[in-house]
């Protein structure tokens, strides 16, 4: 399966970016384009969110072909025609929008209209799904240095994969719109699952919602918040005796309403806060396991499983059976008595797990790097054979992927990283480099490896092997049993407590 996943990165939004789009619904009239933009610039202080106004620039000389111009039969030459203003009209309703607090946006339809819109001084370019894969705009679009919004109405996967693959070489901030191309919407034609395809193969890069249901629905747009999306398009007119908005565009009063369902959302998600509540843990600490000792404690300690046991209530400050970790020991500071809560303040901790996770997460990176696909859940066997703060000197990671009569591994060493001497006395084992380079020692004959070379080790054959800017190997063996690895040095046999386990989602 091709991973479409791009591994990009452009600024994340910390909050939402409301876009409000005029469109045509100023209906050539500077004074009604005026009117819209006063009408909405009140939501500018009533919510915590960025705004921004949409135009749409064409240069209706050259974008409509001499021979239709007047053609009414056409339904967007005859909306486009008599509702066209001029350069200097929409600069005016721009400058409008800036002055009220707007940040602005416009949609480029022609080369000509993306000239005007950079001389403008337009916060960002638009690109209309209609334009989505219209090469020679786009082309042209890149060449600016502007943040770039595009709606993908009707893209199909290989088209999003080219045109973002595009985009993102070329400029620094991008915006995909999931959009629907009916006008208005219906709900059940709304498609918010896009969203989730967007987000998960295009990680990197803002998601947004384009919306064109009916005014009255306003929950799609928590849903499309909930989805992941953080930008949000919407179109909006102002109803007088002289123009009447069509079936999508929203009044000021149904954008309210709109805002509201979208700011509701928020609170009850939570606007992506890190944060947990404290009196969410007080609560849930009133329900665990406190640790007490199940025996005296002397000074200086170390607490073992069969030292304490575990009960409620708990007490404030003391260690609690959620803090039990196979990755930290703690050493008692002052004698405990028997039965007494053992508190965080009387013990000295000491904790290898986040060492233990920046292991495997390298290791993760590295097998990435390399190509090598791991499954969705990821077995780490880290070895660690003269201590975890030898590890970078002396040391293995295993990911076993299947073990039964064959077995495959992958194995991972850092740069400048050895596995000590040692042999099988049941397993046969092939090494092929998949990545880096391998100096594999087999009875004092040394074999360099590098990528794509295979190395057979014997059953019994005592051997070692080190790496000096890193590697990644594929192990492809008969059975292995854990206890079939016998160190040339007694110390690593001495040592119980050689190898650490993680499992991580991948």
């Amino acid at each position: 399966m091709v991973n479409l996943s791009m591994d990009f990165s452009v600024p994340k939004r910390s909050k939402p970016f409301i876009i409000f789009e005029i469109a045509n619904n100023h209906f050539g009239s500077i004074e009604h384009g005026k009117l819209i933009i006063k009408e909405f610039a009140k939501f500018i202080s009533e919510y915590d969110f960025d705004f921004g106004v949409k135009f749409q620039y064409r240069n209706l000389d050259s974008f409509i072909h001499e021979s239709y111009k007047s053609n009414s039969d056409f339904q967007y030459i005859k909306r486009f025609t008599e509702t066209k203003l001029s350069y200097t009209d929409l600069l005016e309703l721009k400058n409008s929008a800036e002055s009220l607090g707007f940040k602005t946006i416009c949609t480029p339809f022609d080369e000509t209209s993306v000239k005007k819109i950079v001389e403008h001084g337009f916060d960002y370019l638009k690109i209309a799904s209609a334009s989505f894969t219209d090469w020679p705009l786009i082309e042209d679009i890149s060449k600016n240095n502007l943040p770039v919004i595009a709606s993908t109405a009707g893209a199909t996967s290989r088209d999003l994969r080219k045109v973002i693959s595009f985009l993102t070489k070329r400029i620094n901030d991008l915006t995909i719109m999931h959009c629907v191309a009916k006008y208005p919407t219906e709900d059940h034609d709304l498609a918010l699952d896009r969203i989730d395809f967007l987000k998960n193969n295009y990680k990197n890069i803002n998601i947004g919602y384009s919306a064109h249901e009916i005014p009255t629905n306003t929950s799609a747009v928590g849903i499309a918040y909930a989805k992941g999306a953080r930008v949000f398009e919407k179109h909006i007119g102002v109803e007088t005796n002289e123009y009447t908005n069509n079936k999508y565009s929203c009044t000021s009063d149904q954008i309210r309403f709109w805002l509201e369902s979208l700011s509701n959302t928020i609170d009850v998600c939570g606007f992506d806060s890190k944060n947990i509540d404290a009196s969410e843990v007080n609560v849930l600490n009133n329900l665990r396991r406190g640790v007490y000792a199940k025996n005296d404690v002397n000074s200086g300690n170390t607490l073992k499983f069969d030292d304490v046991f575990f009960a409620i209530p708990s007490h404030e400050g003391q260690l609690l059976a959620n803090d039990w970790s196979k990755f930290t020991s703690w050493t008692s500071l002052n004698s405990i008595k028997k039965n007494d809560p053992i508190y965080k303040s009387n013990l000295d901790e000491s904790s290898n797990e986040h060492r233990i996770e920046s292991i495997a997460s390298v290791a993760k990176v590295m097998c990435d790097n390399a190509g090598v696909i791991l499954p969705n859940i990821i077995n780490f066997e880290i070895s660690h054979h003269y201590g975890l703060d030898c590890f970078d000197e002396f040391g293995l990671i295993l990911i076993t992927l299947v073990n039964r009569d064959y077995c495959k591994k992958v194995l991972i060493l850092f740069p400048g990283q050895s596995n000590p001497e040692h042999h099988h006395k049941i397993k046969e084992e092939s090494f092929y480099c998949v990545s880096g380079d391998v100096k594999l020692v087999i009875e004092g004959e040394i074999l360099e490896l590098k990528a794509g070379d295979l190395a057979l080790i014997p059953t019994g054959k005592r051997h070692s092997f080190s790496s000096l800017n890193g590697a990644v190997i594929e192990e492809i063996s008969s059975t292995s049993v854990p206890s079939d690895s016998y160190y040339s040095d007694p110390k690593i046999e001495m040592n119980s407590n050689r190898k650490s386990r993680i499992t991580l989602w991948n």
